[in-house]
């Protein structure tokens, strides 16, 4: 028997199999593009979602649930609420990743890595929560103005990143959206954005990296291969959730990354 494993609508992941099976909980995607320019609003997936999610997960030794950053989504707090109906029969621990898309996706690794080794629930949990509190998400986007729609930006970011002609760059980090210096060319806010994972290289670390992509996989590709001087331990690109496309629009790509200790 091992851990089952599920993770919400907000995740990508590689498209080769995981080490263990991940349930995916889908988000609703409801309503259309509206005249202030913003996009479909999102709903997080219900506690019922994610306790029927558990229920198929379960292979007899408990379930990891892995969400979207839950300052970015009520996702956690339904799978909460889930986790404390499902406790009659079986037992369930929920890991806010602090991140999203990619980011999202190389905490659910870390989960399905330590769930492999038949690690135990608690041991698989705090695989998963040691990479949410080192993974990092930097991104370019041409414009912010969904995510300020959404309300998902803190105040002065919008203003920070609204340079004439700038394309706006973010990092997300333990749940928060932060800005970075916005670039002139999409050729410069890649720049940026391997610059920004060169400054976390430690001494010594195990990489587990990935590239995000709203358009071109082969933006995403030259980011992989510029970012991995070392062999990393995970590697992999993947395209934005469909949720997550609502709330940033095309032409999004970035890094998501963490080291391990050794």
């Amino acid at each position: 028997m091992s851990v089952g494993l599920v993770v919400d609508g907000g995740a990508s992941l590689p498209d080769a199999p995981t080490p263990v099976p991940i349930t995916l909980v889908e988000m609703a995607i409801t309503g259309a593009a509206d005249a202030a320019g913003g996009g479909p609003s999102t709903a997080a997936p219900a506690p019922g979602a994610f306790l029927e999610a558990i229920q198929r997960a379960e292979r007899g030794s408990g379930v990891v649930v892995i969400t979207v950053a839950r300052r970015l989504s009520a996702s956690y707090e339904a799978a909460r609420a889930a986790a404390e109906v499902a406790g009659g029969s079986s037992r369930v621990l929920v890991v806010d990743s602090g991140s999203a898309t990619t980011g999202e996706g190389l905490v659910a690794l870390a989960a399905a890595n330590a769930a492999a080794a038949d690690a135990d629930l608690d041991a698989v949990a705090a695989a998963a929560t040691r990479a949410a509190e080192s993974v990092r998400l930097v991104a370019q986007i041409p414009t912010l103005d969904r995510l300020a729609h959404g309300g998902r930006l803190p105040p002065g970011v919008l203003g920070a990143a609204r340079w004439t002609g700038a394309r706006p760059l973010f990092m997300l980090r333990n749940g928060r959206l932060l800005p970075l210096r916005p670039a002139f060319s999409a050729a410069a806010a890649e720049a940026r954005i391997l610059a920004a994972f060169r400054r976390t290289r430690p001494g010594s670390g195990r990489l587990h990296v990935a590239a995000l992509y709203a358009g071109e996989r082969a933006v995403a590709e030259r980011l992989l291969s510029a970012a991995t001087q070392c062999e990393p331990a995970t590697l992999f690109a993947a395209p934005l959730s469909a949720l997550m496309l609502t709330h940033t629009g095309p032409g999004v790509s970035g890094l998501s990354w963490w080291w391990e200790p050794v």
